[in-house]
């Protein structure tokens, strides 16, 4: 995907269906990340999921007391509102770029952005990661999925640096088969932005 302006016209109904369909099967990733999600649950959760797609991980949380979903694709959010609607959680979803909507500050638990960051839009964006870590709540957790852009892959000290340049000062990156030192090179990163406890 070129530009993230592309992407109501690229996930049309047909599509959305597909993506809805291929989550109801399963697949080892798509299981890893709803582990990662579900181990990132604590009591009564507020989750705001940027680019939540056909709602792939929302069966994982657990304790959600309040979920906002945010994506561009208004094919792709039906499926997301059915789950909320079949495991009657109190949802709110907002159709409109990650970028567009406003984070308000301290109020959410758990961000989780998976799939898209690299993949459809540039995670190395100053103003998103920095409201992204605003939005927490005291005790709250951001996770991101950092794919290789363009497919070339990143090291972890590149996404370390990047963190700090800007002034995130709690997180955790790691990859998924747990072999992440500071000069692997990796084509998927698990990031996890901390705020204060």
């Amino acid at each position: 995907m070129n530009n993230e302006h592309d992407i109501p016209s690229t996930y049309t109904h047909d599509v959305a269906k597909r993506y809805h369909d291929g989550d109801k099967k399963g697949s080892e990733n798509i299981d890893f990340y709803k582990s990662q999600v579900a181990s990132l649950c604590g009591d009564s959760v507020s989750v705001l999921d940027l680019g939540c797609g056909t709602g792939r991980y929302i069966d994982a949380l657990v304790n959600v007391e309040k979920y906002v979903g945010v994506d561009m694709s208004p094919h792709m959010q039906v499926y997301a509102r059915e789950i909320c609607n079949e495991l009657s959680i109190d949802s709110e979803f907002f159709l409109q770029s990650i970028f567009e909507y406003s984070v308000v500050e301290r109020s959410f638990d758990l961000i989780i952005c998976i799939g898209i960051m690299n993949e459809q839009v540039n995670f190395f964006n100053d103003k998103f990661i920095l409201d992204c870590e605003r939005g927490l709540k005291k005790g709250g957790k951001a996770y991101f999925t950092v794919n290789a852009k363009d497919r070339t892959p990143l090291t972890k000290k590149q996404i370390d640096d990047y963190l700090n340049e800007i002034g995130v000062n709690d997180f955790s990156i790691g990859c998924r088969d747990g072999r992440g030192n500071e000069n692997q090179i990796w084509k998927h990163w698990l990031v996890t932005i901390l705020k204060g406890h």
